[in-house]
């Protein structure tokens, strides 16, 4: 077993699967197989996309049988010829399960693990193409249980780990002792490095495999002390082709009060980006994300929290899941396992798409790219686009 935060951050721009963008030998339309995908190759290299996308009717069913004939595409608002589109499941498939522990999620963990268990094992049995899972859990730290792994037994091994601390100091028992005290109300309550866990299950775990890739994470959406932030977090999801899947709880009450010191006094991870996390990303990316957020943030470090101000998780999930392909559902509105087997029927229907960026479109920096349907009251489901280094 081993901490997340304790393996190196690659910072290759590998994209595509289960959100983003992934390379491949460029394809014609007449082709009749999906393109090759090959994770160690990047954008700049050979200009090719390949993107997972699912179509929705408006009253969410899943619209098979659509051609590239039914869209338009483009790319930073460049148009771009879709040279391949059709629904394909031979691509293989790397998933994670990032719990949530710590007070306010442990009489939720039982059930996580049970229907985990049941999840994995149909996918894995059901599926025609290889399917390798990986399991971590998140309080104030972020541990990886089991690396991925093809093996139901292992993985089910580490689901039987879910809420235990694995280190000395882990605060990643379900029970642990925390921040919050019936007798400190004023303390943060708990503790959740939600947006960590993303950046780091995108960045050092999924940042390694080809293929389609998400990740599933069961949380209250409220993230309480992480080094990254929602939009890094975000980011590593979309460079590293992940699609986030979330399944909301309502937990621990969000605090009205956040500190905006209260990141700077913790270690940052070793080896991960350019001197470790202290004090936000040392300089952030060479000014800022080029192309994303105006300037990025002076220093690389986000402006504090504005105190007072109420945070909904349940938003902050379905935001991460809109912009990197995914879906936010409720646990609330079905069972675990009905949740879990809509998650597994997204991920057996995603059509593949696949153009070659053209080179007015080649710019580094964030690519935006739109999918729209020629037909109305059709909801397209894919990442919001991905992110091209510079030359």
């Amino acid at each position: 077993m081993k901490r997340v935060s304790s393996i190196a951050v690659t910072l290759a721009a590998l994209c595509c699967s289960a959100a983003p963008a992934q390379i491949a030998p460029a394809q014609t339309a007449a082709t009749p197989h999906a393109p090759v995908v090959t994770a160690q190759q990047k954008p700049a290299q050979n200009g090719h996309v390949i993107v997972p996308v699912l179509v929705h009717d408006k009253k969410g069913n899943l619209i098979p049988n659509l051609t590239a004939n039914d869209f338009t595409l483009t790319d930073n608002t460049h148009p771009q010829t879709i040279q391949y589109f059709a629904p394909d499941t031979s691509l293989p498939l790397t998933l994670g399960i990032a719990a949530q522990t710590g007070p306010g999620m442990s009489s939720w963990i039982p059930g996580e693990r049970r229907a985990a268990e049941k999840f994995l094992t149909q996918l894995m049995s059901g599926s025609a193409s290889h399917v390798q899972a990986f399991v971590l859990q998140f309080n104030l730290d972020v541990d990886l249980l089991e690396d991925p792994s093809s093996s139901p037994d292992k993985l089910h091994q580490a689901l039987g780990q879910l809420g235990i601390p694995q280190f000395g100091n882990d605060t990643n028992g379900a029970y642990a002792a925390s921040s919050f005290s019936k007798h400190k109300r004023r303390k943060r309550a708990g503790g959740a490095a939600l947006y960590d866990s993303i950046f780091l299950a995108s960045s050092q775990v999924l940042n390694k495999e080809s293929g389609r890739k998400a990740l599933i994470v069961f949380s209250d959406g409220i993230d309480r002390g992480s080094k990254a932030t929602l939009n890094s977090a975000v980011n590593a999801a979309q460079t590293h082709g992940v699609a986030v899947y979330a399944i909301y709880f309502k937990g621990v009450p969000p605090p009205e009060e956040f500190r905006p010191n209260s990141n700077r006094n913790r270690n940052g991870y070793p080896g991960t980006y350019p001197g470790g996390y202290p004090g936000g990303y040392p300089g952030g990316y060479p000014g800022g994300y080029p192309g994303g957020y105006p300037a990025g943030y002076p220093g690389g470090q986000p402006p504090p929290p504005q105190p007072s101000r109420r945070v909904n998780g349940k938003q902050i999930l379905a935001e991460i899941c809109s912009r990197t392909g995914g879906e936010m559902f409720d646990s609330k509105r079905a069972s675990l396992d009905t949740l879990l087997a809509q998650i597994a029927d997204q991920m057996n229907s995603a059509y593949i798409l696949a153009y070659t960026r053209t080179k007015a479109s080649s710019d580094s920096g964030f690519h935006h790219i739109v999918l729209k349907p020629r037909q109305k009251d059709l909801h397209v489901q894919m990442t919001k686009g991905y992110w091209l280094p510079q030359k």
